[in-house]
């Protein structure tokens, strides 16, 4: 169970077109919490998560992961502890195996030897994913690369897990390995999407975003139930 929280506060970023992508978000996630990110496309879920991590950082407000600011001086802490699986898969798949893949994260965590096998064999065995050990990736589906990538990160043991709209170029059955495999982790989970029955079936606590609002933050239950705030936020459930 992960013991790392995560708190920010009056968080705001505007990119350099003038576009206010977030704007005075608040949010408190506790730890082993399983949070959905909801919110039709442009609501600013991917520019969120990749305060994160430090991939970008916020012009006013602050983020804090369990006690340590997200700053340009803590980016390597920040890094070891949240794990990102970015929406783009190809961004994350660029050794020449699944299995080089994988090793890469947690040999520049100086993992190495048997103890670097046996770490990205399980990760692979996790994620159902160990008979593609030595395939390359541009030839794994949709979903192979995708589930590739939950092991990717989770071979480097983070503490927390962000998801960027796990289930984009996954088909039906692959949605459905994927929520089985997030549903075997006791992290921490973020997890950004339009798709609302992914995002019920594992997660209990939904936050929508709109034009980089926060427009609700509740229990996912209260969420699927509101005709009226679906609407407003523009949610397409295509599960």
């Amino acid at each position: 169970m992960s013991h790392h929280y995560v708190n920010i506060k009056d968080l705001t970023f505007t990119y350099s077109d003038g576009n206010i992508a977030l704007e005075n978000i608040n949010m408190y996630i506790t730890h082993g919490e399983s949070v959905a990110i909801l919110g039709s496309n442009g609501a600013g879920k991917s520019t969120l998560l990749k305060h994160l991590n430090g991939t970008l950082l916020s012009d006013k407000g602050e983020i804090n992961i369990g006690g340590i600011p997200v700053t340009k001086k803590t980016l390597k802490k920040i890094r070891e502890t949240v794990g990102i699986v970015f929406q783009n898969t190809d961004n994350q798949l660029f050794m020449p195996t699944v299995y080089e893949n994988v090793a890469f994260g947690p040999k520049n965590l100086g993992v190495d030897g048997e103890q670097l096998k046996s770490i990205v064999e399980l990760a692979l065995k996790d994620t159902g994913t160990i008979h593609l050990l030595q395939k390359h990736p541009f030839r794994l589906s949709g979903g192979e690369k995708r589930k590739v990538c939950i092991a990717s990160v989770i071979a480097c043991s983070p503490e927390i897990l962000v998801f960027d709209e796990p289930t984009a170029e996954v088909d039906p059955k692959g949605i459905k390995d994927i929520v089985n495999i997030l549903k075997k982790f006791h992290h921490t989970k973020i997890i950004s999407t339009h798709n609302l029955k992914f995002a019920s079936a594992v997660c209990k606590r939904g936050v929508v975003l709109k034009h980089g609002k926060i427009i609700f933050d509740g229990q996912m239950e209260d969420i699927i139930n509101n005709t009226e705030l679906l609407r407003e936020a523009e949610i397409l459930d295509d599960y």
